[in-house]
């Protein structure tokens, strides 16, 4: 397949860039050599397969290359209120970083300034990481004078109000949104950035910090990548740790070139630079000495009904063991798109590491997988030697990052490698997040449990990359009685830890742990326990019902260490809380019942994650903190409100320049309850440059808004969009559709002046076919048949109905049809188009033979699109248009060309990804495409639909198992849909040899469809049934490319609408499709059926159908894509 992305070696990894601690510089290592607990006679020194020792190994990885370290804190953008522009010129001023330690837990509080050095008003957006495990409960905003605290408000509904006001209101509101954005990162909003000026937030979250050995570890995470550097003008870090186990020469730093000093008792660290780029974590590490007696820190009420927590320590494995080495070793690593370059090359360096320490009589494979794997060996499992090591080494090293990552199959297919029974060993490296086949861990450990009951191996994860998503990876340990830690946990080089790691895989694990816990001690997490590692703790959290007694209070564990029992007792005490006003242990313990929710799909535990995130004020991946302009704001928009003055959760200072703090929030005259005013985006008050509305416009008016223009000129009419005759099927009041659509005419307006900007005489209608799903939200938004003959524009029209937000329906969903009509305010007709139809739309609808003009037409539009492109290189919408523009106009390479360079640019963005989807496929360049499809899925893994299309992808592709892995994900995204559950079930029977798990699904059915009867007939009788492309939806238009049978090289058919959109067997619409037909519903426009690749001499029939009328025509493949037929669609 073609690569989206150029391989990195890991040899050339200086420093691995992780999200929960960055590794520091080989100078700042302590040389603790970190040996296991206890071991299976590894050697002290090893012996590598090129004959290098290990300290030489060390040596070579570490030493100084001509790559620069990885190095960043997260992406800043600034974009053009209302649009997908991104624009340079944010940049964060100062960061400042408070952090209080106590019993454990840390209190990280960040102050951050961002400021807009252009003249425009802008929209905030930064992308950031948290650990893994953090807590986060607060966002505030500083408004004028004003510290305003921001509530826990449902996700959805959080992202439509904080949209509405960015690109509706007439004047700034001053909202900010923080929301989760994948794994462990998030996103921070914040409008509006005022010209030239700043805004400030405070952002704060708890966690627990890990203590290995006596030796606890706070990491503030820094260094992300090169890919996500970012400047700080100013930064600071202070720590506070209360209770340490020793002075400021028992601690450490590494990272960076801190202080250190005791001052009353406590350990303060101090850190601070101008100018800052950073290129490590901020590492502290202090004695944590335990107590023989295990403090039990409590919160709440007297009467024994509050929140506990205690730490419990792994004892230490004994010398002897009751089992045998485990000699098999599978080594499986994630190498899918998210885990980035760096992310891939570390765990890269880590597997080559482990298979470098192999013993003479030890076998292993490694896998790298995204939406399936390959493999070194093949098939089986090889034998250790010099051949075998540089093979397994080449073969790790040939691989790119891309595509989805089917986590349930990876494991799967790599326990299933082993051999024999209670001898194998499996290690998985990789971020866990998973983005195919099976996405919730309940589902994930289901698929997994069998095959690792049979085998009885042992499975390790090892979370790797920028983010690594601790919810999966933490549950499936404790649901697989695994163990889990982090890559980079550790401090030294990425070798060194590659290193440690390697040797700990013959330090046994604590597995089957139990814990036996005093009366009182409820709702008590983790509640299964994962695999424990030797020397570390666990830490406890739950409900206390009742005052335990002292003289009983014990705690219990028990498990086994390769065979042989352990049990180990301690007595607890009962300490003072680590922060009773902050309710540090009763926010951990919600974050650990909401980590538990996760695991699950059904609509009971979402509904319970919003209402403990929003009783404990902890975020979830369900809700997002939101702060609005005053306390009126938000009582219009019906949030109560529990964090203002009365209602702060941390201990701050309440000076206007510090950390935290707050003042009375007065109650202005700015906002009114008759709903908020349009964005006035024009052309501006005799200027030509695009502009955000100054607060000029009144109240439920959209023609008076006045934008800021950067140069002068002359002032032109202002265009005008009026209503046409709107509608509405279902159980919403028209008037409340139609006024909330008027309220965001100045999103539809933007779009137009576009168009204007290259057709100053552009005019027409728009007509928006949407959905109104039960949550008010839009779903579904179609072509309802525009006759504005510009694309683009229609395309851009569509898309903002897309982030719309209604009232919910009362019954079920709602259907509208809404026209607007568009004139360019200089006389023309808004209720007919004045344009004059080419021939090809003719008056009636049509199937003709094609031919080659249409692809010189529009030279000057394209060349429109392209300066736009080139001006404005960090416009998203530029460069879609100009791809698109490209594309509609039969331009493949070029927009291939582009498009590759814009997935370049963006490689997160699903959108670049789906148009170098479609450039590709219309050249016949399949691989390519499908690795396109298959990262769109990664970066929208929630997405049904975009499971759905891979899926269908894979299948005309032949590659059945990458199918599998859609059908899988579709299936569980849509449980109630039977179609989807048919696919699913069908495809792990043929192809992942699962015919009995599935007749055991099948027969849990209790009201299953025709086409699951008949799947459970034909498996009954032994026979496994092929994908077919299903029954007709109703599509108007359908194509079919087929040749006679042993003809090698036919072609394939491509079918592209009028707005541009590629749709080909590989790069499938929302319409049926299979290896040579495709299928689409229709408006009115002209729709262009293409012939792409194919051996010249291969002759096909294309048969080609309207409304169910047909026309052939006979074709032929060769190079490039071909126009052989064009169907003209007047409604």
């Amino acid at each position: 397949m073609r690569r989206l992305r150029p391989l990195v070696a890991a040899h050339t990894l200086v420093l691995f860039a992780g999200l929960s601690g960055c590794l520091a510089a080989p100078d700042e290592v302590d040389g603790e050599k970190a040996p296991p607990a206890a071991t299976r006679g590894a050697p002290a020194i090893l012996e590598t397969a090129s004959g290098i020792r290990e300290e030489e190994f060390i040596e070579e990885e570490t030493r100084p290359t001509d790559l620069a370290a990885p190095r960043g804190f997260g992406t800043i953008t600034g974009r053009l209120p209302g649009t997908n522009t991104v624009v340079p010129g944010v940049r964060l001023r100062a960061h400042s970083v408070r952090v209080t330690i106590r019993d454990g837990f840390a209190r990280t509080e960040i102050e951050e300034e961002l400021a807009n050095d252009t003249p425009t008003v802008l929209e905030g957006r930064y992308v950031f990481p948290l650990p893994p495990d953090a807590s986060l409960s607060r966002l505030a905003l500083w408004v004028g004078e004003d510290l305003v605290e921001g509530e826990m408000v449902e996700r959805q509904r959080a992202a439509r109000i904080f949209q509405g006001i960015v690109d509706d209101t007439v004047r700034p509101r001053d909202p900010a949104l923080l929301e989760w954005a994948q794994n462990s990162s998030f996103s921070l909003k914040i409008f509006p950035m005022p010209a030239r000026g700043s805004r400030k937030v405070i952002l704060a979250y708890d966690e627990v910090l890990p203590v290995t050995k006596g030796v606890a570890r706070y990491t503030y995470p820094l260094s992300l990548g090169e890919d996500r550097a970012v400047r700080m003008d100013s930064f600071r870090v202070h720590v506070t740790v209360e209770d340490a186990g020793g002075g400021a020469a028992d601690a450490k730093v590494l990272g960076h070139a801190a202080s250190l000093r005791t001052e009353a008792g406590h350990l303060e660290a101090d850190f601070q630079a101008e100018s800052f780029v950073p290129n490590a974590d901020f590492i502290l590490e202090f004695p944590r000495p335990q107590a023989e007696i295990l403090p039990v820190a409590v919160e709440g009420s007297g009467d024994g009904r509050g929140f506990f927590s205690v730490r419990v320590p792994i004892p230490t494995a004994p010398e002897a063991t009751a089992l045998e080495p485990r000699r098999e070793k599978v080594i499986v690593l994630d190498a899918s798109h998210g885990v980035t370059r760096e992310g891939l090359a570390a765990e890269v360096t880590v597997a080559e590491t482990m298979i470098r320490r192999l013993r003479e009589d030890e076998r292993f494979a490694v896998l790298l997988c995204d939406s399936a794997c390959v493999s070194y060996p093949e098939r089986g499992l090889s034998a250790r030697s010099d051949v075998s090591l540089a093979e397994a080494g080449r073969f790790l090293h040939e691989r790119a990052p891309q595509g989805a990552s089917d986590l349930a199959e990876a494991l799967v297919s790599a326990i299933s490698r082993i051999e024999t029974p209670r001898r194998g060993q499996v290690v998985y490296l990789g971020d866990g997040a998973p983005s195919a086949g099976e996405l919730k861990v309940d589902s994930i450990a289901a698929r997994v449990r069998p095959v690792l009951s049979d085998k009885q191996a042992e499975l390790r994860f090892m979370g790797a990359g920028p983010s690594i998503d601790e919810l999966v990876l933490g549950g499936l340990a404790e649901e697989l009685s695994a163990s889990y830690e982090r890559l980079a946990a550790g401090n030294g080089s990425l070798a060194q830890r590659a290193l440690v790691l390697a040797k700990s895989l013959d330090a046994p694990l604590l597995t089957n742990a139990r814990l036996t816990l005093p009366a009182g001690f409820v709702d008590v997490f983790p509640r299964k326990l994962p695999a424990l590692r030797a020397g570390e703790e666990i830490v406890l959290v739950g409900r206390l019902a009742g005052a335990p007694s002292a003289e009983s209070a014990t705690v219990e564990l028990s498990g086994e260490f390769d065979g042989m029992q352990n049990l180990e007792a301690r007595a607890l005490s009962f300490t003072a809380t680590p922060g009773a006003d902050r309710k540090v242990v009763a926010r951990r313990w919600a974050t650990e019942r909401i980590s538990e929710l996760g695991r699950r799909a059904d609509d009971d535990a979402a509904k319970e994650t919003v209402a403990l995130s929003q009783q404990y004020h902890v975020q979830s991946r369900l809700t997002s903190l939101l702060v609005l302009e005053n306390d009126r704001m938000f009582a219009a928009f019906g949030i109560p409100r529990t964090q203002g003055k009365f209602g702060l959760t941390s201990e701050v200072e309440t000076v206007r320049g510090g950390l935290g703090g707050t003042s009375p929030d007065p109650i202005g005259d700015s906002f009114g309850t008759g709903g908020l005013g349009l964005s006035g985006v024009g052309e501006g008050g005799g200027g030509t440059g695009q502009g955000f509305g100054a607060g000029h416009g009144r109240l439920g008016s959209f023609r008076d808004g006045i934008g800021i223009g950067s140069r002068a000129g002359q002032l032109r009419a202002a265009p005008t969009l009026r209503m046409g005759a709107t509608t509405v099927s279902g159980r919403l009041p028209p008037a409340v559709i139609q006024r909330i659509v008027r309220q965001n005419f100045g999103r539809f307006r933007f779009c137009y002046e576009q168009g204007l900007k290259s057709s100053p005489n552009l005019t027409g209608r728009v007509v928006a076919r949407f959905v109104i799903g039960r949550n008010g939200s839009v779903v579904n938004v179609g072509n309802g048949g525009s006759d504005l003959p510009n694309a683009e524009v229609v395309s851009c029209v569509l898309s903002g109905f897309r982030g719309l937000s209604f009232p919910e329906p009362e019954g079920g969903v709602v259907t509208v049809t809404y026209p607007i009509m568009f004139s360019n305010g200089n006389g023309s007709s808004s209720t007919a188009p004045v344009f004059s139809r080419s021939h090809d739309w003719g008056v009636a609808s049509w199937i003709g033979k094609g031919d080659e003009a249409w692809r010189s037409a529009g030279k000057e539009t394209l060349e429109t699109l392209a300066k736009a492109s080139m001006e404005a290189p960090e416009s998203r919408r530029a460069r879609e248009a100009w791809v698109t523009g490209l594309l509609v106009r039969g331009r493949f390479e070029e927009a291939l060309r582009e498009a590759s360079k814009y997935v370049e640019l963006d490689p997160d963005r699903a959108r670049a990804h789906e148009l170098y989807a479609e450039a590709a496929a219309a050249l016949a360049e399949d691989d390519t495409a499908l690795v396109a499809l298959d990262t769109q899925s990664e970066l929208d893994p929630s997405n049904a639909k975009a499971h759905w299309r891979t899926a269908r992808a894979f299948e005309a592709a032949g590659d059945e198992r990458r199918a599998c892995a859609h059908f899988r994900s579709y299936a569980e995204l849509l449980p109630r849909d039977l179609g989807a559950t048919y696919d699913a079930l069908r495809c792990r029977a043929r192809v992942l040899g699962e015919r009995e798990a599935v007749l055991a699904a099948l027969a849990a059915q209790k009201d299953p469809s025709e086409r699951l009867v008949s799947l459970r007939k034909a498996l009954e009788k032994g026979e496994t049934l092929v994908y077919a492309d299903g029954f007709s939806w109703g599509e108007r238009i359908s194509t079919k490319l087929t040749c006679a049978e042993g003809v090698e090289g036919c072609p394939r058919v491509v079918l592209i609408d009028p707005a541009g959109r590629v749709m080909t067997p590989i790069v499938p619409g929302t319409g049926r499709s299979s290896a040579s037909s495709i299928a689409a519903s229709a408006s009115s426009g002209t729709y262009r059926v293409l012939v792409t690749g194919g051996l010249p001499a291969a002759k096909g029939e294309l048969v080609v159908r309207l409304d169910g009328t047909p026309r052939t025509f006979e074709v032929r493949g060769g190079k490039g894509a071909r126009t052989a037929a064009v169907i003209s669609v007047d409604s």
